[in-house]
């Protein structure tokens, strides 16, 4: 997108917006050139709260680098987005800031970030974004504005920049001037309570709710059967619960025919065709019983600036159940411990750091022992190599309890070689694979624990039957 494009593109499609926004705030880092300024890289904001006036952060005689906080009246956008169109000088505040770095940049973009990615920036809210790159940074003399800059108690460029602006310029990072406009639009959280899913709202006073509505799609059981429900909700000024300054709290409930389990919602505005903000939430069945495993939600549950991510949910990703990642290894092993634990086997956890030779975990069930031997991927000869021995061995201490070797491994039973089922099979190993570990885990999310543990160990004496029985080609190792 060429200059003119992109700028053009910016203004109007902050035109709906306008009326959100009360002041601009301008950080700004600059090289001084005698009397007169080029400008290196600034982060432009539009701000819907009159902020502070302006703050000089960096600026000393026998510095060539000089750094401002400037703050200007918003009906002065026009003529900003007019003088980075048309002028090689930026007026902004008292002080005017050549464009020479950006003379002859052609890659200008205007974009607009929705959903959970905000873009580069990281905003609260979903934003408009207009940016641009220099394209002469090779006449910088980046080595001496670091003497500068040691010269007077700064460490170096980078750190200056963040620690007084909040970003970074110079050096490997391309110096940028990024205008952003946040619309005061977003999804503030979702709630879903048996067979309704409540929807929080952010808004900016200034918007008609008329103009405003959400979408979802809600998954749903009914019937023991999961249903799906897409709908287009609608907004009024009833469902305003909160006034907090310029801000509005919308709770909107959107009722399901089931139990909710999972739901995905799109807030939309009249005046585009993309959402402009989108958020997703996942809930398991609770348990009946088991206080293993309603520990695990808890303990495990992780909030990010987007989302806040269920316990239950955390270990599915952990156990490599909704996709495979072999950068998981170290916390497979750990998920395993923590499953088994949760429905009452007596867990002894030997993975790493202590990384007991062939065994990770030991699960005891009354007089049943179970070897566990953890890989997340296929390839499980070196696990069955330095296992089968370990067994043995460990057999003679233990004349009276039953001793039962597992290897768990996230994959499908038909991506392990044949040899390698062989190999287990007559070292009476059980393969322990995706499903089962799938079966494991609605068991001990929908049973007690007792029960639970139970019906494990009969999908293990089951699973190692099944091996016994399982008939091979000629040609193990295909």
């Amino acid at each position: 997108m060429n200059k003119i494009e992109a700028i053009n593109c910016f203004s109007g499609t902050t035109v709906p917006y306008r009326k959100m926004w009360k002041s601009i705030e301008a950080r700004i880092c600059a090289l001084k050139k005698d009397n007169s300024y080029d400008l290196l890289s600034a982060r432009i904001f539009l701000s819907a709260k009159e902020i502070e006036k302006r703050r000089v952060l960096v600026e000393q005689d026998g510095l060539d680098i000089a750094m401002w906080i400037e703050n200007i009246p918003i009906n002065h956008l026009d003529e900003l987005l007019y003088q980075l169109r048309d002028s090689k000088i930026l007026s902004i505040g008292e002080r005017n800031f050549n464009l020479n770095l950006y003379e002859n940049s052609t890659e200008w973009a205007c974009e607009k970030y929705s959903g959970r990615y905000r873009g580069f920036l990281e905003l609260e809210y979903p934003y408009i974004a207009l940016n641009t790159g220099a394209t002469k940074i090779d006449q910088i003399d980046w080595n001496t504005i670091e003497k500068q800059l040691n010269r007077f108690g700064y460490e170096n460029l980078h750190k200056t920049a963040f620690e007084n602006l909040e970003f970074y310029v110079g050096g490997a990072y391309t110096p940028q001037i990024i205008l952003a406009a946040p619309i005061y639009l977003k999804i503030n959280g979702l709630k879903p309570k048996d067979s309704s899913l409540k929807v929080c709202v952010e808004s900016h006073n200034s918007v008609a709710l008329a103009d405003i509505s959400l979408s979802c799609e809600i998954k749903y059981e009914q019937n023991d059967k999961i249903t799906t429900l897409n709908k287009r909700v609608e907004i009024s000024d009833s469902a305003i619960t909160e006034n907090n300054d310029s801000l509005e709290v919308i709770v909107k409930e959107i009722n399901a025919g089931g139990w909710i389990s999972e739901a995905r919602v799109w807030l939309h505005d009249k005046w585009t065709s993309e959402p402009i903000d989108s958020d997703w939430v996942r809930q398991e069945r609770i348990p009946k019983e088991g206080i293993g495993w309603k520990m695990l939600a808890p303990l495990l549950e992780e909030k990010r600036a987007s989302e806040s991510i269920d316990g239950h949910r955390q270990l599915r990703r952990y156990l490599c159940l909704d996709y495979h990642d072999p950068t998981l290894g170290k916390y497979f092993e750990l998920a395993v411990s923590y499953l088994l634990g949760s429905i009452g086997f007596s867990i002894l956890f030997l993975g790493n750091p202590i990384a007991k030779k062939g065994i990770d975990i030991v699960a005891i069930d009354i007089n049943r022992i179970f070897l566990v031997s953890v890989h997340i991927s296929n390839d499980i000869h070196e696990k069955l190599r330095t296992l089968i021995p370990e067994i043995n061995r460990i057999r003679g201490y233990f004349q009276d309890s039953q001793i039962t070797p597992l290897i768990f491994s996230p994959v499908n039973y038909d991506d392990i070689l044949n040899s390698d089922k062989i190999d287990a099979r007559s070292g009476k190993v059980g393969l322990i694979l995706r499903s089962h570990i799938e079966e494991i885990f609605n068991l001990a999310s929908t049973l007690g624990a007792t029960e639970a543990r139970q019906k494990v160990v009969e999908l293990f004496d089951r699973t190692l039957n099944e091996q016994k029985q399982e008939p091979f080609d000629n040609n193990p190792l295909i």
